[in-house]
Protein backbone atom coordinates (compact mmCIF):
# COMPACT_ATOMS: atom_id res chain seq x y z
CA UNK A 1 0.00 0.00 0.00
CA UNK A 2 1.38 3.38 -1.01
CA UNK A 3 0.95 6.01 1.72
CA UNK A 4 -1.18 8.95 0.74
CA UNK A 5 -0.60 12.51 1.83
CA UNK A 6 -3.35 12.00 4.42
CA UNK A 7 -1.45 9.02 5.86
CA UNK A 8 1.74 11.10 5.90
CA UNK A 9 -0.01 13.90 7.77
CA UNK A 10 -1.49 11.50 10.34
CA UNK A 11 1.93 9.94 10.89
CA UNK A 12 3.52 13.35 11.24
CA UNK A 13 0.85 14.46 13.72
CA UNK A 14 1.40 11.27 15.67
CA UNK A 15 5.13 11.94 15.87
CA UNK A 16 4.49 15.52 16.97
CA UNK A 17 2.06 14.34 19.64
CA UNK A 18 4.54 11.75 20.92
CA UNK A 19 7.34 14.33 21.01
CA UNK A 20 5.09 16.78 22.86
CA UNK A 21 4.07 14.16 25.41
CA UNK A 22 7.71 13.15 25.95
CA UNK A 23 8.68 16.80 26.44
CA UNK A 24 5.85 17.33 28.95
CA UNK A 25 6.82 14.10 30.77
CA UNK A 26 10.40 15.35 31.09
CA UNK A 27 9.18 18.75 32.31
CA UNK A 28 6.96 17.15 34.94
CA UNK A 29 9.73 14.82 36.08
CA UNK A 30 12.14 17.73 36.48
CA UNK A 31 9.55 19.73 38.44
CA UNK A 32 8.98 16.72 40.71
CA UNK A 33 12.72 16.31 41.31
CA UNK A 34 13.09 20.04 42.05
CA UNK A 35 10.28 19.89 44.61
CA UNK A 36 11.63 16.70 46.14
CA UNK A 37 15.00 18.41 46.70
CA UNK A 38 13.25 21.15 48.69
CA UNK A 39 11.81 18.64 51.16
CA UNK A 40 14.06 18.01 54.13
CA UNK A 41 11.68 15.96 56.27
CA UNK A 42 10.47 18.91 58.32
CA UNK A 43 6.88 20.05 58.60
CA UNK A 44 8.04 23.53 57.58
CA UNK A 45 9.40 22.28 54.25
CA UNK A 46 6.17 20.36 53.60
CA UNK A 47 3.99 23.41 54.35
CA UNK A 48 6.27 25.60 52.28
CA UNK A 49 5.99 23.29 49.28
CA UNK A 50 2.23 22.76 49.61
CA UNK A 51 1.48 26.47 50.17
CA UNK A 52 3.99 27.51 47.50
CA UNK A 53 5.69 30.02 49.79
CA UNK A 54 9.34 30.15 50.86
CA UNK A 55 10.23 28.39 54.11
CA UNK A 56 11.54 31.74 55.39
CA UNK A 57 8.03 33.18 55.04
CA UNK A 58 6.57 30.25 56.97
CA UNK A 59 9.00 31.03 59.79
CA UNK A 60 8.37 34.79 59.55
CA UNK A 61 4.64 34.19 59.85
CA UNK A 62 5.00 32.21 63.07
CA UNK A 63 6.57 28.97 62.02
CA UNK A 64 5.31 25.44 62.46
CA UNK A 65 5.41 23.47 65.66
CA UNK A 66 7.25 20.21 65.08
CA UNK A 67 5.66 18.72 68.22
CA UNK A 68 3.16 15.92 67.61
Amino acid sequence: MVPTSSDDQEGSRGEIARAHLEFRRMEMRQAMLDKHCKLDGSTTSSVSLLADIPAEDVERLGGISEDT
